[in-house]
């Protein structure tokens, strides 16, 4: 993130004095589409991860200005934005990535609507294109131990993170953002936090997707492993003249745990572990797939899923693996019937 809240308002207030049209003036006669961008981004900006913040600005500054920066905004109608989805999807541009485009639009120009400056948001009644929905294959149960074997094989810091994406269905940045300090032994608990980005080569601490911690049972098998895993850092640490930093992290390649293990390291290691376990295609990623999969599979209520995944609703969690519903479904039929029969 750069600057802060009060920076970035202050610069909003300055951009909407050099914007803000005149009264009795329309607004869309006198502002350009990269002026709306200018004066929209700033506080928008700080709301974002750090990681989708990059990938706005990105898309703001090589896509939307060069392309439609000089159009001004009544000349942006569903039709102009539709027929410049069409010149992106022949262009070779992939629908995800229309979609974002799209999503900035959309809130940029619903951002002017509010303001008075648009009669409606034009990009409201557009049809983007559809993202197509990725196909789940999470790795089976003997899958997934022959992935945590090969993982040990890399390193005791490696060998923990397979295991708790495979035990708390956890993101990749989540799993690097822990700290000992979110961790209960007492009561076996972990809290997400926080989770860590790559942006531009520098590691940042952002918040998590659904912008709130959330707090997940720890298995007393996985506990063990996580408090011997704390004995062994604090001999590595005593081993370097120093001590854990008070608010170490729990996966850390320096003796005081003061930086986090790098996501994008995580990726590649993983790779190699997928590919020596035979599983060449299957990526970390999975790993929460394939926690996910497995707790429906064994009866657990989507909201629980939901809450251990960290979806902001369960309907999400619906959506994305309600292929493998189904079989719970056929289970539930077979119980309320056997209910009914005769002693």
């Amino acid at each position: 993130m750069h600057g802060s809240r009060r920076d970035a308002e202050a610069k909003l207030r300055r951009l909407s004095e050099q914007v803000v049209p005149p009264p009795g003036s329309r607004a869309g006669t006198n502002l350009t589409l990269a002026q709306l961008l200018d004066v929209w981004w700033e506080p928008k900006r700080p709301t974002l991860a750090a990681s989708t913040a990059r990938e706005y600005q990105r898309i703001i500054d090589t896509r939307l200005k060069p392309d439609l920066g000089t159009k001004h905004l009544d000349r942006l109608s569903p039709f102009h934005l539709d027929a410049y989805y069409t010149r992106l999807r022949r262009g070779g541009l992939r629908p995800g990535s229309i979609r974002q485009i799209h999503a900035v639009l959309r809130g940029a120009l619903g951002q002017a609507h509010r303001w008075g400056w648009l009669p409606t948001n034009p990009a409201a009644a557009t049809r983007p294109p559809r993202r197509r929905k990725p196909t789940i294959d999470p790795p089976s149960p003997e899958q997934a131990r022959r992935l945590l074997d090969e993982a040990r094989r890399v390193s005791r810091q490696f060998g923990l993170l397979v295991r708790l994406a495979v035990v708390l269905g956890a993101r990749r940045g989540e799993l690097c953002g822990l700290r000992w300090e979110d961790i209960d032994f007492d009561t076996r608990t972990l809290t997400i936090r926080t989770g860590i980005a790559d942006v531009a080569g520098r590691l940042v601490e952002t918040d998590t997707k659904s912008h709130k911690p959330r707090t997940i049972s720890l298995d007393a098998d996985t506990a063990r492993r996580l408090r011997r895993h704390r004995r062994w850092a604090e001999r590595f640490a005593a081993s370097q003249d120093t001590g854990l930093d008070t608010r170490a992290f729990v996966l850390s390649e320096v003796a005081d745990g003061t930086k986090p293990y790098r996501p994008d390291k995580a990726t590649w290691t993983f790779r190699g572990v997928a590919k020596r376990a035979g599983l060449p295609k299957t990526r970390l990623h999975d790993l929460r797939h394939f926690a996910a999969t497995q707790l429906i599979g064994a009866g657990c209520d989507v909201r629980t899923v939901a809450g251990r995944l960290g979806h902001g609703q369960p309907w999400t969690t619906l959506n994305t693996y309600a292929a493998f519903l189904p079989e719970r479904d056929h289970a539930a039929a077979e119980h309320l019937a056997g209910m009914l029969e005769e002693p």
